[in-house]
């Protein structure tokens, strides 16, 4: 089955619509847990030109009910010195009751249809490596770190790039703020 994956800007989205899309990976990622509405809405509202610009929400809906979701946005990585834009791929997630339909596969293809002149490239860190791997993607073997920060800015066991066959530099990814 063909999915129609919508995809809009995230701050355009009105109140409604974020708490379907906040529901669902609130469902995912934080069961039991009710979702914080207000803290993703005034994250989309705030411009940051560097860190989180054209943020947009990839959408599927069964009638009102968002299914699957994921969020991207373009970010300045740094490698050896080097800054260049990639997309940054997060918050991916299908509704338990329709997996293995394709939602998830049609949500990222949706946000990697954004892949465009100097922005070619998609990062982001899963746990399920295989299922990005099907798609296309490739893991990295380089560490992904925040500059001034001791911490791993990636909780995920896996840094991936889109596509596979995409040029990366060697050594460490300096994400240069927050990660994803």
């Amino acid at each position: 089955m063909a999915w129609h994956v919508e995809s809009r800007r995230l701050s355009t989205l009105d109140r409604v619509e974020m708490e379907r899309f906040a529901a669902l990976a609130a469902s995912i990622w934080s069961p039991g847990e009710p979702p914080d509405v207000d803290k993703l809405l005034a994250e989309a509202a705030t411009p940051d030109s560097e860190l989180r610009s054209d943020e947009q929400a990839h959408m599927i809906r069964a009638g009102e009910r968002v299914i699957a979701a994921a969020r991207s946005f373009r970010r300045i990585v740094s490698v050896a010195g080097d800054s260049f834009p990639i997309l940054a791929l997060a918050g991916v997630c299908a509704d338990e009751r329709w997996r293995g339909q394709g939602l998830g596969a049609a949500v990222v293809r949706g946000a990697w249809a954004r892949l465009d002149g100097p922005m070619a490239v998609s990062l982001f860190q899963t746990a399920v490596p295989d299922f990005y791997r099907k798609l296309g993607a490739r893991c990295l073997s380089v560490a992904i770190v925040r500059s001034g920060h001791a911490a791993r800015p990636f909780w995920d066991p896996f840094a991936m790039i889109f596509p596979a066959e995409a040029a990366w530099p060697e050594g460490p990814v300096d994400i240069r703020g927050p990660g994803w």
